[in-house]
């Protein structure tokens, strides 16, 4: 597989020191295309139409300052890195470029280092661009998730695998037990006090204080918001991947007789 084109917008008013820094590029076996542009009108232009890669720019020039363009970048394509190749940068100004964003800077004395400098700010680009699309990914699948756990009348819950801490409760806590969900994560041994007195003993030594890898089992809880109505929960726990976690599942079913209804597991 080839490697893709990179994109160079050089900000420079000198024909031959833009026609050096493309040699030094194509000479260390970088594909390129570019544009060149010295003013500020034109700059701006060609980052919205040209989408650069990357930014080549001088620090001093008749028309137009490096440290504009480098504001101007900041603004409008943050992700783009910028490169100073300069020539009369000088190192308090290379300093301040840096802090201001710039990516890196090279001097015009030393173009060897052009191409290093630009393939890597360009990978390490990609790279950020990557994980921000990941972290979006995650973020809407996060809440496809969570609307779903919403709405759910069963409450599906997940705890670590040593079975000493809660890490998610749904809101179906509330209406089934009558506690919120940030109740269970903030005091794991409430799920003890709401059981049947006769099945704390055996909760005890399954949930939240030994190995919840085998977990399942029925219980009888109090149900505080229908006090005259125990409730009857089938409980069980299996790992997932993650070898940190363990996710499991309680569904609950209201009932005169307490039949219990049946389990299924749910990964959270």
């Amino acid at each position: 597989m080839s490697a893709p084109t990179i994109r160079v917008l050089l900000v420079e008013d000198q024909a031959d020191e833009v026609e050096l820094e493309v040699r030094e590029l194509k000479r260390a076996g970088l594909l390129i295309s570019h544009r060149v542009v010295d003013t500020q009108e034109r700059f701006t232009e060609e980052l919205q139409r040209f989408a650069p890669d990357v930014i080549l720019s001088d620090f001093s020039m008749p028309h137009f300052d490096g440290m504009a363009a480098l504001a101007i970048a900041r603004e409008r394509a943050p992700h783009v890195p910028f490169i100073f190749v300069s020539g009369t940068i000088g190192e308090e100004h290379a300093i301040q470029a840096l802090k201001n964003g710039a990516s890196d800077y090279v001097l015009k004395t030393n173009l060897l280092r052009l191409p290093p400098a630009v393939e890597r700010a360009v990978t390490e680009s990609r790279e950020r661009r990557e994980q921000r699309r990941i972290r979006l990914e995650l973020d809407m699948a996060r809440e496809r998730l969570t609307s779903i756990l919403n709405t759910l009348q069963d409450m599906p819950w997940s705890a670590d695998a040593r079975g000493e801490r809660l890490l998610f409760a749904s809101p179906a806590a509330k209406s089934l037990f009558g506690r919120r969900a940030e109740d269970f994560m903030a005091e794991p041994s409430l799920w003890i006090e709401l059981a049947h007195p006769e099945d704390r003993p055996r909760d005890q030594d399954s949930r939240f204080f030994g190995s919840l890898a085998d977990l399942e089992q029925p219980s009888i809880r109090r149900n505080p918001p229908r006090t005259a109505d125990p409730l009857r929960t089938d409980d069980r726990a299996d790992p997932i991947a993650a070898p940190h976690l363990l996710a499991t599942c309680v569904f609950a079913v209201e009932g005169d007789d307490l039949e219990t209804i049946g389990t299924e597991d749910r990964h959270v």
